[in-house]
């Protein structure tokens, strides 16, 4: 079960703003970022819509976003084949 916030976003509007505000720290999954709009207590269909258009404009895509993290943990952090592995799947 998903503890949310008291406060919630009760607008489409507010609710893409705050994802962005997470996008832009770093790049975030599907998953990752419906657990944070659920949590910050962003109605389920709000969370599906936003996500829906972060995905048509090419804000989240999971394929590339794990690509990166593959090619960040293997060189940058310099894991193995394994490692590399369970980092990704840390990151949803």
């Amino acid at each position: 079960m998903i503890k949310t916030h008291c406060v919630s976003i009760d607008s489409p509007d507010k609710a893409r703003a705050y994802a962005l505000r997470l996008l832009r720290y770093r790049g975030r999954s599907e998953k990752e970022l419906t657990e944070r709009l659920l949590i910050k207590g962003v109605s389920h269909q709000i969370v599906v819509s936003t996500i829906r258009y972060l995905k048509k404009i090419g804000l989240i895509n999971d394929i590339l976003l794990a690509e990166s993290l593959k090619r960040q943990a293997l060189s940058h952090k310099l894991l193995s084949q394994y490692a590399a592995k369970q980092f990704l799947l840390k990151r949803g």
